[in-house]
């Protein structure tokens, strides 16, 4: 009984271990994920044309 009983502690252990490193592989690919997508917008907002004098809703006929 006592060497089933190591084998189980011993699978619970390994069991822990693996789902300890699911959780931190998971952790870096969320920061990986945010960095990206804070790159991509910083990128996007750098290659947005110049300010025309023209704002979202402004359709004020031409003179």
């Amino acid at each position: 009984m006592l060497q089933y009983e190591l084998f189980q502690s011993r699978q619970q252990e390994l069991h822990r271990e693996a789902e300890h490193e699911r959780l931190v592989l998971r952790a870096l690919r969320s920061r990986r994920e945010a960095r990206r997508m804070a790159k991509a917008a910083a990128a996007a907002a750098a290659a947005e044309p110049t300010n025309t004098g023209w704002k979202a809703g402004d359709f004020r006929p031409a003179a």
